[in-house]
């Protein structure tokens, strides 16, 4: 991959683990859960029609450098931390998930296509949040005596229709 293509703010994170940009985005994929291999081919794509065996010592090779291994570990705590949504873990309600969402649409450039979607699922989230579902009453209530003998009216019903069951 060119070095030409990427941004300046990831170059500079490349630069400030010391490893290239290609092991940064191997290091990122591992620590999102990708398998090793997986991230690698994603990370180097010019491997895929090399052989399985230099595809494979040099993957190795990276995998196994302590500065790669620190920045997996790294970037794994910066994945997992918690966001300002959901600290301690719980589910958000509707209300703070459109919020979310305006905070995220916000923070995208504007005049963007996303930024445009975003705004967009916000307003959707507004109007499923403000809409009252009216189920209605449909159901019938039956509510039965504590004791039900042989008084009970709905019991003999229930009786002689399931009286051959027995």
């Amino acid at each position: 991959m060119a070095n030409s293509i990427y941004t300046k703010k990831l170059k500079s994170e490349a630069d400030s683990y010391g490893i290239g940009i290609n092991e940064l985005v191997m290091a990122d994929l591992m620590s999102i859960g990708y398998q090793r291999q997986d991230a690698f081919y994603v990370a180097f794509p010019e491997y895929a029609s090399k052989s399985v065996l230099e595809a494979n010592n040099i993957m190795s090779s990276i995998a196994s450098e302590d500065k790669f291994k620190s920045v997996v570990k790294d970037r794994s705590r910066r994945h997992n931390a918690p966001s300002d949504a959901a600290v301690d873990g719980t589910l958000i309600d509707s209300q703070q998930a459109a919020l979310e969402i305006l905070r995220v649409a916000q923070s995208l450039p504007e005049n963007s296509k996303e930024r445009g979607e975003m705004f967009v699922k916000y307003s959707e989230m507004l109007r499923k949040n403000s809409e009252t579902v009216d189920t209605g009453n449909d159901h019938v209530n039956y509510y039965m005596p504590i004791r039900c003998t042989v008084e009970c009216p709905l019991y003999k019903e229930w009786r002689k229709t399931h009286d051959d069951d027995l």
